[in-house]
């Protein structure tokens, strides 16, 4: 470089020191073409190229093509003698693209319009204000995006920075202190955290949080969980502390609405339960832990498959398929427990699904109906067997009145022909046949609880060890009797003769169970039947009880049996050894006393029928049995009501043969309208059921207000509630039963009107 090539009069060996020595990168290029005409040492190191290949390129050669157009814009409208200070992009020989900063200037060099340059490379320095631009940035859009509040404060100076979720947080504009942030901790808190964090700051520690109720302008407070971190200078003094603080607010309404729902679906009765698409369960509350005996931790994970164990898997199946195809499902089915018991249960399928409606799950919820399934079917049944003994009731009725006349004929013949030795034996099979159909009457109307019973007050204990020796002889030699009281055996209130039936009934039932031979056991206690008992008995009432077991050592039913026992007719006998009525009456005779029967039996293990009575409060009752010392009729005058024209016909002919006189009736209307007309009458003698309008209950009271005191004496084969009521005969009625026979309505009739004559002071 010489001195014609410079400008302003520099001396050239200046200029050439300038430009060589420079640790710049420096060139000159034409300003016409752009051709360099000189470079130095370091601008070829920068670049890449020799300072030959850089004298054969121009500097459009060193432009990446995105600078094209800008350096065109500046070649057009740089005024000339223009110093140009700038930042461009250059690319390297290697290809690589640099950031620069050049200076230039106007110069003659070589007697050519030149321009020299001066490049430095700042690239690295381009990138880390770029990066500090963008973390500057990143920072700004976080403390703007974030719902927490963000703070920093510089313990050196005691200065502060916080973030607009200071202020949201706050409810206002914040005003620092020196003690910032600590005022706003609830007093109940601070006692707690504010130690917490001084332990930090003025140790060793690098962070700490904690929960506490912060203030808010307005004086209220909200739940915030803070986040805090120290800054230590090279000695370890902390010199800043950065936090954050989250409102808690919704999330512990979430949580408290969570919590809520979760202590409910926990507590609800009926087992709830969640499994995922992989079969596994995700959720099981506490009814869940109590209807399968499961615990919740065993629960939890495990394929629902291998915990709720389905007796019938096909039935699983179909029900899974269900719920994914219709999404929902319900329906009962049996399921095993884990202590193996097998339980009855409803349940109704949902299927979940995500947001975007893809299944992620099943929600299950199983309601246990074991107890009332097992209730339905006992109330069924004690439906089915009350229809029974509605029917078997009103039939009983009609057969009374045959037997009546039947009986009462046979009885007849036998005492107007006691020579005829060929027709004798006739009429005692008549009779026979007649007293065997009363016989089924009876346990017919004692099974439909339509029997009018006569209780006392009695001791059920002794009345058993009273039956002894009829149960040996019953029971044979081959079997053995064990009887066995507990202590102070309560007193019942039953009918006695009607006990002694059924446990006569029982026990011979238990002989024919044990064919070859075993043990009969009757044991007295007294029990409380308490509501856990009864809850799942709709017919029986909480209270004291004596039970009366009475097992043996026989067969045995089956499940199926047991569950048709009490029923009337059914006998697991064979055809010809058994009416079936046995057990009805026995189960009717109790129930019509306030009592409860049970049954328990298995194949090949024997039998257990329990009878529950209730325990008594009144005093024992003493027997009186009165009997006339001539129950012949002394020319009184019976008004005879009976609607059934044999009977009526047979009653008179009776009531004729015992030597009363007789007025009948065909129904209440009749016997008022005789009444009416002053007719001698000394008993009203009425049929309970008749037709016309007029029971003989009504009947009575009706002749009552036209003949006061008149003595009445009832007869029915089935009363229909009308003279008994509580399972008992009401108090003051005189009742014959149907079928009756001459020697008990002369009894009968004579007790009666003797009753009367002793009440009004008579012979």
């Amino acid at each position: 470089m010489t001195a014609q090539d410079t400008t302003r009069g520099t001396s050239s060996e200046y200029y050439e020191m300038l430009f060589v020595a420079n640790p710049l990168p420096m060139w000159v290029f034409e300003i016409a073409s752009g051709r360099f005409l000189a470079v130095n040492a370091q601008a070829c190191k920068q670049y890449g190229y020799s300072e030959e290949e850089f004298l054969a390129m121009t500097i459009d050669d060193i432009r990446p093509p995105d600078e094209t157009a800008r350096l065109a814009k500046v070649r057009s409208t740089r005024p000339a003698g223009h110093r140009e200070f700038g930042s461009w992009r250059h690319v390297k020989k290697d290809g690589a693209i640099i950031n620069v900063e050049i200076s230039s200037d106007d110069i003659v060099f070589g007697g050519v319009a030149a321009r020299l340059v001066l490049a430095s490379d700042v690239t690295e320095r381009v990138r880390i204000e770029t990066a500090l631009r963008l973390s500057q940035e990143r920072f700004d859009y976080v403390t703007r995006a974030t719902e927490d509040a963000l703070w920093d404060r510089n313990i050196v100076d005691n200065t502060i920075w916080w973030n607009e979720g200071l202020e949201r947080l706050v409810g206002g504009k914040v005003e620092p202190s020196t003690e910032w942030g600590r005022e706003r901790i609830h007093p109940d808190d601070r006692a707690q955290v504010a130690p917490r964090m001084d332990e930090v700051i003025n140790g060793d520690g690098q962070q700490w949080s904690c929960e506490y109720r912060f203030l808010r302008h307005d004086g209220s407070y909200v739940f915030v969980y803070e986040r805090g971190f120290v800054v230590r200078d090279a000695a370890g003094n902390a010199v800043r502390i950065v936090g954050a603080i989250t409102d808690l607010s919704d999330r512990k309404r979430r949580e408290d609405i969570l919590r809520e729902q979760a202590t409910l679906l926990d507590r609800a009765k009926d087992a709830i339960m969640v499994r995922g698409l992989d079969h596994r369960i995700r959720y099981w509350n506490q009814a869940a832990e109590a209807i399968y005996g499961i615990p919740r931790k065993q629960a939890i994970g495990k394929p629902v498959e291998d915990i709720v164990i389905y007796d019938d898997p096909t039935e699983f199946a179909a029900a899974d398929a269900e719920v994914f195809e219709k999404g929902e499902w319900s329906g009962r089915f049996q399921q095993t427990r884990a202590d193996g018991k097998t339980i009855t249960v409803d349940g109704h399928w949902t299927l979940l699904r995500d947001e975007g409606g893809h299944p992620v799950g099943v929600l299950k919820i199983h309601t246990n109906v074991t107890e009332r399934v097992e209730l339905e079917g006992r109330l069924a049944q004690s439906q089915k067997l009350e229809a029974i003994g509605q029917l078997t009731g009103g039939i009983a009725h009609d057969f009374n009145n045959l037997l009546t006349v039947i009986v009462g004929n046979a009885d007849t013949l036998a005492e107007e022909l006691p020579d005829r030795t060929d027709v004798l034996p006739l009429v005692d099979m008549i009779r026979t046949a007649g007293e065997r159909g009363a016989e089924l009457t009876r346990h017919l109307l004692a099974f439909a609880r339509r029997q009018a019973l006569e209780p006392r007050t009695v001791r059920p204990d002794e009345l058993v060890d009273g039956m002894r020796n009829l149960l040996r002889r019953t029971l044979g030699e081959n079997i053995e009797l064990a009887v066995e009281h507990a202590a102070d055996v309560a007193r019942v209130s039953v009918d006695p003769a009607q006990f002694e039936s059924a446990l006569l009934n029982l026990c011979i039932n238990a002989r024919d169970a044990m064919p070859g031979g075993g043990k009969l056991m009757i044991e007295t206690d007294n029990v409380i039947l308490d509501e856990n008992y009864t809850e799942r008995r709709a017919d029986v009432v909480p209270g004291d009880y004596v039970r009366i077991s009475i097992s043996d050592t026989g067969t045995g039913m089956s499940a199926e049996d047991v569950a048709r026992a009490f029923e009337p007719f059914f006998t697991t006998k064979a055809r010809g050894q058994g009416t079936g009525l046995g057990l009805s009456m026995v189960y009717g005779f109790v129930k019509q006393s306030g009592g409860h029967v049970a049954i328990y039996s298995e194949l090949g293990h024997g039998t257990v029928i329990t009878l529950y009575l209730r325990q008594a409060k009144d005093h024992i009752e003493p027997v009186t049995v009165v009997e006339p010392a001539d129950i012949a009729g002394r020319g009184e005058r019976i008004l005879l009501v009976e609607d059934d024209d044999l009977v009526r016909a047979h009653a008179v002919q009776l009531l004729t043969g015992l030597g009363y006189g007789v007025v009948a009736a065909t129904n209440g209307p009749e016997a008022l309208a005789l009444l009416r007309e002053d007719i001698p009458c000394d008993l009203l003698f009425t049929d309970v059921i008749m037709p016309g309008g007029l029971t003989g209950p009504k009947l009575a009271e009706a002749a009552h207000v036209l003949r006061p005191g008149l003595p009445v004496l009832y007869t029915s084969g089935y009363t229909e509630n009308a003279i008994i009521h509580h399972g008992r005969v009401d108090p003051g009625i005189n009742l014959l039963h149907k079928p009756y026979r001459k020697p008990e309505l002369a009894a009968k009739l004579r007790a009666v009107l003797d009753e009367k004559r002793s009440k009004d002071g008579g012979a």
